[in-house]
């Protein structure tokens, strides 16, 4: 073993480094485990999923309708999946005002991307975006203590665009 290495030849740790580190750890693991880990583990089971769905279909008669809507189906289920865990509704230019009236989003309660009174847009956004957050997100965490769904302080992001 050198001078200036430890176990396994790692390097040795400043004893002032290792304070800080245990002073201020970083996330917790639900954190981390609903971020990171979570998004990177569940896209590999969607291509996953997607390659057995491509691969079954694909018999000695190919079936390409059943092709197309399995997966059509699955992709659209990811979706709304990913949708139920990660969805914030600033990441996709929409405000929760937005999701205030679900049951018609139309005429003055439409959101700046759609026109007023149109209906066929107020059902495609509720089939893009069901959810008004994602379970796993901070506003969610937010609602559920009963708190406003952001920061009220600061700018007012609509101001600037």
């Amino acid at each position: 073993m050198s001078a200036g290495r430890g176990w396994f030849g790692l390097p040795k740790i400043d004893p002032e480094e290792k304070e800080r580190a245990l002073h201020d750890p970083g996330p917790p693991w639900r954190v981390w485990l609903a971020s990171s880990f979570a998004k990177t583990y569940l896209g590999l089971g969607f291509l996953i999923s997607d390659g057995i769905i491509f691969a079954s279909w694909l018999g000695p008669p190919p079936n390409w309708p059943g092709l197309v809507g399995s997966l059509a189906l699955a992709l659209y289920l990811e979706h709304l999946l990913w949708q139920y865990l990660w969805y914030h509704p600033r990441s996709y230019g929409d405000t929760p005002a937005s999701f205030a009236d679900r049951s018609g989003t139309t005429g003055a309660h439409a959101p700046p991307s759609e026109p007023a009174g149109s209906a066929w847009g107020a059902r495609l956004r509720r089939g893009l975006h069901p959810f008004p957050y994602g379970r796993w997100t901070e506003t969610a965490e937010r609602r559920r203590k009963g708190l406003a769904p952001g920061p009220t302080e600061g700018p007012d992001p609509r101001e600037f665009l």
